[in-house]
């Protein structure tokens, strides 16, 4: 495109002395056209075998049977054919085969081949700028598209034996003036999916009609969902990325057994006769070019479960009962369900008789008998209420054949959260118990079935690029022979984690858990363990973190020498006779010497001796002793030297015995900290944080060593409630004495308080009425309690009704902002409260850097009483980071943030697409200077108080949205002179639009483009709406979020490779010279030119541009 002023006459009034004269003014227009510039082109020969085609080596015609074939073989029997004639495999639709046969020529299945076929297949489309009718026009067999194809992928995948086959060509959707190709490709090694990709996507960047390429498995069986669940039923639908008809095998298994099988050409089916309250595997499965695809999800049938434990005092428990088939559990199992079949009132026993009531014995224990039952009932219209069974439990009670115990006797909801084997929550979703049921809630960006909420959740792929790893590694009750260690992470992803336990470089233990806690047991003591964590999420593991952890136990360390003995050279090896038989006698005449009181503990493994060494000298045996923490290690080791001197076998040297302390700081044998210094003790050791570091622990001083900055006294400071991020107080409670001062109010309460890179923030406030708390440790149970769901526009709170019972809080007593906001719903584990942004008294608030969403968690509905219990007065935020940046395309990314306790944390997602008339456009797509684009802004939000409005907009040459070069066409939400930007609409909707013709006034070849956008909440007698007119609007909304997002690569037409000089194109530069003749040339090539721009139609003629396919690797 060339800029030019276009110079033309008007008459004006001259001025001066007769104003009325008229004189003749030029005046100019600036215009744009384009122009034909030829240029030079080095030609380069094409391998052997190829020939030119447009600016590319292809196979030549003559060699269609590679470059247009389908895979397989045709078959050597009669088979049917398709109605179609055919000269090439092209010619026949999908897969089938144009094959010559005694009746002629026609389409046909193929066959599997005799010859080496591929073994990895891989399915590829191809986007092209280019009218599918038109191709159609100009290359009515697509031999020409097909053998581009064909050069271009094999000479992208050398040296890889590749196999190349075109299946089939057309329109590409949603898109216009484009269409896609489907190419097969097979290799015979393995080659990961990511490598063909990365390997292909290059043809993108140096073939400007390719405007994408994407590599998928030859047949992926995908969206496998399940919907309509009942007691007995289900739905299962999925799709695959194929247009072919397949033949899919559905099985379904109850644990390990098979119970249907079916088979199916269509992509949905109904599952009918399963049991209720089952969990089943429902595994897909199809072949294509001789691989088997399998595609497996889990689904548990509607049942309310219920747990019932009764103990039986009049029977008691033996080892027979441990064994489901002896005729002690048959007999015992018998008696028990009939009582329990007598016990059933009317209505129960009705279900039992139709088989909708099923009583499962789970576990029998030790204890007279333990009985664990699990109730399941399929009944719908059965009442959610443990009080149903009220009627059988007191018939149990008073059951002929059973004493029960009714203190130990229990019916509770059956708690399916507890173990994943017993719920089909998605990995990465929460499991939440129900009474008689559960939910599922996705913990990532998208439930992609929410039909049935938790069970396909989507959009964890980018959290699991984050840096998750198991952090604050904490141990406790560390005894002899076992701990305990919890630890925590980063996100709240469900995650699971694989452990080990190491000796020295022994694996010891090794276990997969989703818990953050673990008890490890049946250790050796005083052995220095290493525990590791390695962290997975969204199939990212980890680097492993480790930790060491020392068993408890005093250890002394002694020498004796025994004269009366030789040394034998077999004694240096431990594995031999001679030093196993010297050992056995060595530790069974000490046993036999050592006093009454010490011997019991010896036999018992409290008390251990190791030896550590045989050695010459007459018989030097050196060894340690492991003596337990609670002993006194002075008075074990009199013993054991008294044990010496009385030896009836042996002639002990009193000058070389010796039995003293151990110094594990010195062997650098103990788990302390680095950042902690390391004290010697007489039969143990001592650990102590270094200056400038305290303890994390306290339990276990000098094992979790922290910078001191990073925590801060609270025991004689009384903060007051501030929102983290301004200096606003929260509200004081409603009804709470104002003239009590300020520290009065708390002088009972305990704070609880977590500090970040950020700021300071303190969480809660705990208040006492009338009488102090009966424990000191209350904000660290709330902290556990209480959990903060966010989202935007919803605030949700769920508490442990074992907290509230506990600190004896009535549920009734709850409430968020607003007293008439108490609680929403209950369950049998958690009540559950909600509150919307506009409601309850909820506060937004923003600053530079957050969204912050108020509201305070209070339980003081019924102030004109006496309180006895606690007082709770929380805030609960939700905040929302503003710098978003959403990655080049269309997948959207949000930042989450995580802020613990009684804080919860959202996310913006932004979205770019843009248009050329009505028609969205993907990425790498080719545009001309002339073309009008039409950019769409905004976040995933539809809601009506919601507006978007762009503030700034710029272009870069690479995906940096800080890249040094930048073209800026919006600034302060106004299009920048003489960038050829039209706003359309900005601060009206959750979108902005706005119309840009980007390679006007950018010459780069390559764009991405980026906007920063402000989230305004219009809020009553203030408005979202900007103007670019110079006069003020009424007041404006309040800015909630200031997110970005970026969209690209944007290819400009006929644009040459990165290596052109970036900067300001020639629409700013006036050609005089050449413009006549331009205009000239202009003209008579307008037509061609324009078309063969605008739809990117491949050109036939020989000429290259020095590419070469078939040296594409250089």
């Amino acid at each position: 495109m060339v800029a030019y002023r276009k110079s033309y006459e008007k008459e004006t009034l001259c001025g001066g002395w007769i104003p009325w004269r008229t004189c003749s003014k030029t005046y100019y227009n600036e215009e744009y056209h384009p122009v034909t510039v030829p240029e030079s082109m080095n030609l380069t020969d094409c391998c052997n075998g190829y020939e030119q085609v447009g600016l590319y080596c292809a196979l030549s015609l003559n060699s269609s049977g590679e470059f247009a074939s389908r895979p397989g073989a045709c078959p050597t029997k009669e088979a049917e054919a398709l109605n179609i004639s055919c000269t090439l495999d092209l010619d026949c639709p999908e897969h089938k085969k144009c094959c010559k046969t005694s009746k002629g020529t026609g389409c046909f299945d193929p066959v599997s081949e005799e010859r080496t076929v591929p073994r990895y297949w891989y399915d590829v489309s191809v986007l092209v700028k280019m009218d599918f009718d038109e191709l159609r026009r100009v290359d009515p067999k697509l031999l020409n598209h097909s053998r581009l194809l064909h050069s271009m992928i094999t000479g992208a995948l050398w040296p890889l034996d590749v196999s190349v086959y075109h299946i089939h060509t057309t329109q590409a959707e949603p898109y216009t003036e484009t269409l896609v190709s489907r190419v097969l490709i097979g290799l015979q090694e393995l080659v990961p999916l990511a490598n063909v990709s990365s390997l292909l996507k290059d043809i993108v960047m140096r073939v400007y009609e390719v405007i994408d390429i994407v590599v998928q498995d030859a047949l992926a069986i995908r969206n496998h969902k399940i919907f309509s669940v009942t007691s007995s039923s289900f739905e299962v639908a999925w799709s695959v990325n194929s247009t072919r008809n397949h033949s899919f095998n559905i099985e379904i298994y109850k644990g390990k057994e098979l119970v249907q099988q079916m088979e199916t050409h269509d992509t949905k089916l109904d599952v009918f006769n399963l049991e209720a309250g089952i969990m089943y595997t429902v595994n897909i499965s199809a072949e294509d070019c001789g691989k088997k695809i399998v595609s497996s999800r889990k689904v548990k049938t509607d049942a309310l479960v219920f747990g019932l434990t009764i103990r039986i005092l009049n029977y008691n428990f033996t080892d027979q009962l441990f064994n489901t088939s002896s005729i002690e559990y048959q007999a015992f199992s018998s008696i028990l369900m009939i009582e329990i079949r007598k016990s059933l009132p009317s209505n129960i026993s009705a279900l039992y008789q139709m088989g909708k009531l099923k009583v499962q014995i789970v576990s029998l224990k030790a204890g007279s008998i333990v009985v664990r039952l699990k109730i399941k009932v399929e009944d719908p219209l059965f009442p959610k209420d443990l009080s149903a069974f009220e009627p059988m439990i007191s018939s149990l009670f008073n059951s002929s054949a059973f004493l029960v115990d009714q203190n130990s006797s229990r019916l509770e909801d059956w708690n399916e959260c507890a173990s994943r084997a017993e719920n089909d929550c998605c990995t990465y979703a929460e499991c939440i118990n129900t009474l008689g049921s559960y939910m599922c809630r996705c913990k990532t960006t998208t439930d992609a079935n929410p039909s049935r909420p938790g069970r396909n959740c989507e959009g964890c792929q980018e959290m699991g690029k984050c840096n998750v790893r198991a952090s604050n590694i904490i141990f406790s009750n560390v005894t002899s022979t076992s701990f305990q260690v919890t630890w925590t992470t980063n996100v709240t992803l469900n995650t699971s984690f694989q452990f080990l336990l190491l000796n020295g470089k022994e694996i010891i233990q090794e276990l997969k858990t989703q818990s953050h806690n673990l008890t490890i047991s049946r250790l050796e003591p005083g052995i220095l363990y290493t525990v590791e964590i390695v962290t997975e999420v969204c199939g990212n593991k980890s680097k492993p973190v480790q930790h060491k952890v020392k068993t408890a136990a005093q250890i002394l360390s002694g020498t004796v020498r025994i004269s009366n003995l030789n040394y034998s050279s077999e004694f240096s090896n431990t594995s031999s006779e001679e030093y196993q038989n010297f050992t056995q006698l060595f530790l069974t005449e000490v046993r036999t010497s050592l006093p009454l009181n010490i011997l019991p503990k010896m036999d018992a493994g409290l008390i251990k001796m190791l030896i550590t060494s045989v050695t010459n000298g007459s018989v030097v045996v050196s060894f340690n002793l492991l003596i337990p923490a609670d002993m006194d290690a002075s008075n074990v080791s009199s013993s054991f030297l008294e044990a010496f001197l009385h030896s009836r076998h042996f002639m002990i040297d009193n000058s070389s015995l010796s039995l003293h302390d151990y110094d594990e700081c010195e062997k650098e044998e103990t788990d302390c900290s680095s950042d902690a210094s390391c004290s010697n003790t007489y039969g143990s050791y001592e650990c102590s944080c270094k200056e400038g570091f305290v303890n994390a622990n306290a339990e276990r001083p000098g094992r979790n060593c922290e910078g001191a900055t990073q925590t801060k006294d609270l025991s004689s400071t009384v903060l007051p409630l501030t929102d983290p991020y301004t200096s606003n107080h929260v509200p004081s409670p409603a009804g709470e004495d104002s003239s009590v001062p300020k520290t009065r109010s708390l002088e009972n309460a305990t704070t609880s308080t977590i500090f970040s890179n950020a700021s300071t923030e303190l969480i809660l406030n705990v208040q006492v009425s009338s009488s102090p708390p009966s424990k000191p440790s209350q904000g660290v149970l709330i902290k556990k309690a209480v959990r903060v769901l966010c989202e935007i526009e919803k605030i949700v709170i769920t508490i442990q009704k074992d907290f509230l019972k506990q600190e004896s809080i009535p549920e009734s007593s709850l409430y968020l902002g607003r007293p008439h906001c108490n609680v929403s719903s209950s369950n049998s584990s958690h009540v559950i409260l909600r509150t919307g942004w506009n409601e309850c008294g909820t506060e937004v608030q923003t600053n530079t850097t957050h969204t912050i969403v108020k509201s305070v968690l209070r339980n003081d509905l019924f102030s004109s009483r006496v309180i006895r219990h606690l007082k709770v007065v929380s805030p609960i935020l939700c905040v929302f980071q503003n710098d978003l940046l959403t990655s080049s395309g269309y997948t959207p990314e949000g930042v989450y943030t995580i802020f613990e306790d009684l804080h919860g944390s959202g996310h913006f997602l932004t979205e770019m697409q843009l248009f050329i008339g009505n028609a969205p456009i993907p990425r790498n797509f080719t545009i001309s200077a002339s073309d009008d684009l039409m950019i769409e802004v905004g976040i995933q939000r539809h809601d009506s108080n919601l507006k978007v409005v762009v503030s700034e907009c710029w272009a870069t040459p690479t995906n940096n949205s800080k890249d040094p070069l930048s073209f800026p066409f919006i600034d302060d939400s106004c299009p920048v002179p003489n960038a050829h930007t039209t706003m359309i609409s900005n601060g009206i909707s959750n979108k902005a639009q706005f119309k840009l013709k980007i390679f006007s006034f950018v010459n780069d070849s390559v764009v991405y483009l980026h906007c920063k956008i402000h989230v305004c909440l219009e809020i009553p007698r203030s408005t979202c709406k900007t103007n670019c007119n110079g006069f003020r609007l009424m007041r404006t909304g309040e800015t909630i979020a200031m997110p970005k997002a970026s969209w690209g690569p944007l290819r400009k037409s006929g644009g040459k490779p990165a290596e052109e000089k970036r900067g300001l194109g020639a629409g700013y530069t006036v050609l005089i010279v050449i413009g006549v003749f331009a205009f000239i040339l202009a003209i008579t090539g307008l037509s061609v030119f324009l078309h063969q721009r605008k739809t990117g139609a491949y050109n036939f003629k020989i000429k290259s541009d020095n590419f070469n396919y078939q040296v594409f690797y250089d």
